[in-house]
Formats: C-alpha cells, sequence, structure tokens
C-alpha cells in the first residue's frame, strides 16, 4: 500500500488531521493532492471524502488533509496546533533548519512524521537524520524495483542494459543509492559486482570483523587475494545483534570457525567471547593513519576488487563510501566521513599484514579479557 493510500485509511478510519509537505510548495499542483485524490477513489471511498481544489476533508470522522511549504511557512505551520502525521514528500532537499523547526512542532500525542525520498545526495540533512542518525522510534524501509510484483518485462531489459553500461548510475537508478561525484566516492573505479565461483582455489581465505554498536551494524568479511585482485566472497551483516547471536551471525560465513578472523581491537571483551565460542580470532592492529593506509593499500595494491552480488550491503558501502564535499567550492576533501564503512573497515582488518604503513609507530593493541565462556 503507498502512503497516500495509508494517509486516506487513516482519515477513514478515525479523525486525524495531516499535513502534506515539502520543502518548497508553489502551488497545490506541486503537492501529492491528486495522488490522494486518485487513492480516494482507488479503495472506493468517493461517498466519504470530499476532495476540494486546496484540501480533502472526510464527511464520516472529520478528517482533514492539508498542505504546506517548509522553506516560507514553517511559522505558519507551528500555529497548525494538533498535527497527528506530517507527511514529507520529495524529502531528499529538505533542509536541516526546516527539521529543527518542523520535529518540535509535531507534538500531538502518538503523532507521526513520514517522509518518503529518492536518495540523490549523501550529505543530504534527510539522511542524515534518518539513515546515519536514526532517532530510537523510527521504522525505515527501502523499495525499488524488486518489491514491485508486476514489475515489466521492458524494465528488466533497461535494469541489465544500464548495469551493464554504468555501474554507478545503476545503484543509484535501480538500487535506491544516492548519487555522488566520482572524486568523491574513495573506492571509484576501483571494484566491480561480479559473480564467481572460488570452490577450488587454493588460496587461503582472508576475514576480518567489525563490531556493532548501537546502531551500527556488526560485520564479517571473506575474501581472497588471487591474481592481483582482491576477491570479496561472503558477508555477515546484522544491527543490533546480542553478544549470544554473534556466534550464529559468524556462522553465516563459510569455514568462519577454521580460519583466524581479524577484528576491531576496540572490543577486547567482545574479542574473548567468540574465542571462547570456538573462533580463532585475534584483534587487529590499529595505528595513526591506519585508516588512510588501508584506503591507499585497498586502491593500490590491486588491479580490480571483485564483490559476489550476494554481498550486498558490501556493494552498498563500496558505491557510497566517500569524502566529504567543500560547501564553497564544491570540491572534495581529503576528510573521510564516518558512515558506509563497517564492511569496508572488516575488510581492512582482514588485510592488516599487508598494509604499508606510511607512520611506523604503531597504537598498541588492546589487550583480551580472560573469558570463563567455553564451548564443547
Amino acid at each position: 500500500m503507498g502512503f497516500a493510500q495509508m494517509a486516506i485509511v487513516r482519515a477513514y478510519s478515525s479523525k486525524v488531521r495531516i499535513v502534506c509537505a515539502r520543502e518548497i510548495l508553489n502551488s497545490i499542483r506541486e503537492s501529492v493532492h491528486s495522488e490522494l485524490c486518485y487513492a480516494v477513489e482507488a479503495l472506493g471511498l468517493s461517498d466519504y471524502f470530499e476532495c476540494g481544489s486546496t484540501y480533502i476533508k472526510c464527511r464520516t470522522t472529520g478528517s482533514e488533509i492539508m498542505y504546506a511549504g517548509l522553506y516560507r511557512n514553517l511559522d505558519n505551520l507551528k500555529g497548525l496546533g494538533q498535527i497527528d502525521i506530517c507527511w514529507i514528500d520529495e524529502a531528499e532537499s529538505v533542509s536541516e533548519a526546516s527539521y529543527t523547526k518542523l520535529i518540535p512542532s509535531i507534538r500531538a500525542d502518538k503523532s507521526e512524521i513520514w517522509a518518503t525520498w529518492n536518495p540523490e545526495r549523501i550529505d543530504s540533512a534527510t539522511r542524515n537524520r534518518f539513515i546515519i542518525n536514526p532517532p530510537q522510534s523510527i521504522a525505515i524501509t527501502q523499495i525499488n524495483w524488486r518489491d514491485n510484483p508486476w514489475f515489466p518485462a521492458v524494465l528488466e531489459e533497461e535494469r541489465i542494459e544500464l548495469e551493464s553500461r554504468d555501474k554507478d548510475a545503476y545503484l543509484h537508478v535501480w538500487e535506491g543509492q544516492c548519487t555522488t561525484r566520482s572524486d568523491a566516492q574513495i573506492m571509484a573505479g576501483r571494484w566491480e559486482i561480479k559473480e564467481f565461483d572460488h570452490n577450488d582455489w587454493l588460496e587461503k581465505p582472508l576475514f576480518g570483523a567489525d563490531w556493532g554498536f548501537s546502531i551500527d551494524p556488526t560485520t564479517l568479511l571473506k575474501s581472497y587475494v588471487k591474481n592481483q585482485c582482491l576477491w570479496i566472497t561472503d558477508e555477515a551483516y546484522g544491527r543490533g545483534v546480542d553478544l549470544l547471536d554473534l556466534p550464529a551471525l559468524f556462522d553465516t560465513v563459510p569455514e568462519s570457525r577454521q580460519h583466524t578472523i581479524y577484528a576491531d581491537n576496540a572490543r577486547p571483551e567482545t574479542i574473548s567471547y567468540m574465542q571462547g565460542a570456538g573462533f580463532k580470532i585475534v584483534a587487529c592492529d590499529k595505528w595513526k593513519g591506519s585508516v588512510e593506509d588501508g584506503i591507499a593499500h585497498m586502491r593500490g595494491a590491486y588491479d580490480m576488487i571483485y564483490i559476489h552480488p550476494r554481498c550486498v550491503n558490501t556493494i552498498s558501502e563500496f558505491s557510497m563510501y566517500s569524502y566529504k564535499i567543500d560547501k564553497h567550492t564544491e570540491k572534495p576533501t581529503s576528510d573521510i566521513i564516518d558512515a558506509h564503512n563497517h564492511c569496508i573497515d572488516a575488510q581492512r582488518y582482514a588485510l592488516g599484514n599487508r598494509i604499508q604503513r606510511k607512520n611506523a609507530k604503531p597504537v598498541a593493541k588492546a589487550s583480551v579479557i580472560p573469558t570463563k565462556h567455553h564451548w564443547n
């Protein structure tokens, strides 16, 4: 069910006040008004709603649906009082200043804010608020071509053609990834999505793990170095994974108990627990500049990095991992955005012994706390 239909169902079920907002709204034509009116007809509820030129009302419940532009009308929006639902459409363009004023204004009991948008910029205020640093009470859903049960053959042909011709454009158009300047993408031009069979390879696999904290995911990557290329074959990825559930998550990656795993040394108690669970896991080394050295290694030491299509989160991070953009010059800086890097960090840890250190003074490795946990 689309957001327009959900809004109409809520208005039909009980009395609510709904504001449909955009950052800039020059006229009702630019709003979701026509989409809502169509939803009324599609749901067979035309007898219960009055669809005016600038409003929608439910005759039975008294629900109202109104429209507002955030940039010019935020002060007036504060005076609307009890708003139950604020649906922000085209939320990609909403500014941080608008959110700062809007969110405290939506204060009715059990009120909700809906935001719908097509991702464009990795540094947008919407992405920062709801994806990078989401509040605790939030539901996030990504919808694309896979969720369309009537996806036509002609679009499938277009999808496959764009994937083969322009990987960056494909990830934005079909996979919902942000568009970024190629010179800001840290791994631009150094990786590809590729299906391959590694079952008969004699090379020893590499394993690296990054621990999740709060909303950050826990990740485990398995990879190989072969023919001057880095091949990422498998991933484990989970948010909010409890300590007791970590062994089951790692077991989803083949051979993860048979080889050494290099893990983030910031969580020695977790490393100790996983050792007790039967994994050959050790703390990685970190040093001043280790992130930059790791990036330089992955970009320069291999002819290409190939990522198997099943590693969907790794693919997403490789496409999103970026340098900050200078707001004045619109050019990339040398500062790395601390996001979309959990799979990439796991891969760096796996490659740690191969990375050349520009700064010869290593940071002391975190000690591992002895554990009483043992598995038979």
